[in-house]
């Protein structure tokens, strides 16, 4: 996630791709809260992607920066679109404030479609290297649910608490958790509910 931008400098990326991937992570964990307007995604001077807030009061209004030296990367576009637009379902607003469950469902998401549209090209490659440090810390607690869950259970899980809480993913509680995740041990929902800190 990432500070206030100014976005008019930058190239953009095809609206069309976006629009795909965009409709690759709701099937993954439901449609963008409805009051979510994507601005566009653009390709950024930073090297690694962030998601932009427009306004300082409106979590809804968001773009998407993904670092221009990998424009002529597919798999890297798809990886960085689609981290980004699970934070883009339920925005948290400005400024930043992840949870390991946000950042370990956008590297979910990340991971499970780089892996689904590229083995063909990548023979071999364990798409898991695509994450590390931190993030991939997060990966493996969402890989931990899905131990108890199910990889669909941990899915159709996070359908539900997004569509019953309505709120932004910051302020899920290990509580909201609880009720869609009756197989995984408490620890693991308090874990997923704590601050990310990259």
């Amino acid at each position: 996630m990432s500070d206030l931008v100014d976005l008019d400098v930058l190239d953009t990326v095809d609206r069309g791709e976006v629009e795909i991937v965009k409709n690759w992570v709701a099937e993954l964990f439901g449609q963008c809260d409805p009051r979510v307007e994507i601005e566009g995604a653009f390709f950024g001077d930073r090297r690694y992607p962030h998601t932009v807030y427009k306004s300082a009061s409106n979590r809804f209004r968001v773009a998407i920066c993904i670092p221009k030296h990998q424009a002529d990367n597919p798999l890297a576009r798809l990886a960085h679109l689609s981290h980004e637009l699970v934070h883009c379902l339920s925005p948290n607003g400005f400024p930043p404030k992840a949870t390991i469950l946000e950042e370990g469902l956008a590297e979910h998401a990340k991971i499970y479609l780089s892996r689904a549209n590229f083995r063909d090209e990548y023979p071999g490659y364990d798409f898991r290297e695509l994450s590390s440090g931190r993030y991939r810390a997060a990966f493996e607690d969402i890989e931990e649910l899905i131990q108890h869950e199910g990889l669909s259970g941990m899915r159709d899980g996070f359908r539900a608490v997004r569509a019953r809480t309505q709120r932004p993913f910051c302020q899920i509680t290990e509580v909201d958790l609880a009720k869609e995740f009756v197989r995984t041990p408490q620890v693991v929902l308090a874990k997923l509910s704590k601050p990310f800190k990259a």
